[in-house]
């Protein structure tokens, strides 16, 4: 009898011991870091922590809340060229705003919040933005399905 129970310990305590996941813990950049270096980043108005189950382990990510970053007058050029058909539509002083859509995700396909709040709620973000002079502001969609939601915005 002892000896049954006794097995049946060990057993549970291997089971265990092999069913436990890891913990691995990435930035921003998707590069894996030390548990260490991922709690020096301490800031929560800045960062914003994720946690993902996966297979395997537990996927720790630290991620800036807005990333502030320059582009080449090339890209700028570029993005320009494919939001207008008029080769004078913007100017050298103007402002635009991309606002992007990726279709329907996790985020964006559950919630409480009714449709005519949300369409409520960007068309007043429209209208504000459009108030302020030199702004060029583009509704951008990966999948068009999902966007009925938002009103009646001009999608790109």
């Amino acid at each position: 009898m002892y000896k049954s129970t006794f097995f049946l310990i060990i057993i549970l305590n291997i089971s265990t011991l092999f069913g436990q996941k890891n913990e691995i813990y990435v930035n921003d950049n998707l590069e894996i870091i030390t548990v260490d270096e991922f709690n020096k980043i301490e800031s929560l108005e800045s960062f914003i922590n994720l946690k993902f189950d996966v297979d395997t382990a537990f996927v720790n990510v630290k991620v800036k809340r807005l990333v502030k970053k320059k582009i080449s007058i090339a890209l700028l050029d570029s993005i320009k060229s494919n939001l207008s058909f008029k080769k004078d539509y913007f100017s050298k002083d103007d402002i635009i705003i991309i606002n992007y859509y990726p279709g329907m995700d996790y985020c964006n396909s559950s919630g409480h919040k009714s449709n005519s709040y949300i369409s409520a709620k960007y068309q007043n973000y429209e209208r504000r933005i459009n108030r302020v002079n030199n702004v060029k502001q583009f509704f951008v969609f990966t999948s068009k399905v999902g966007t009925e939601k938002y009103g009646k915005l001009k999608w790109v």
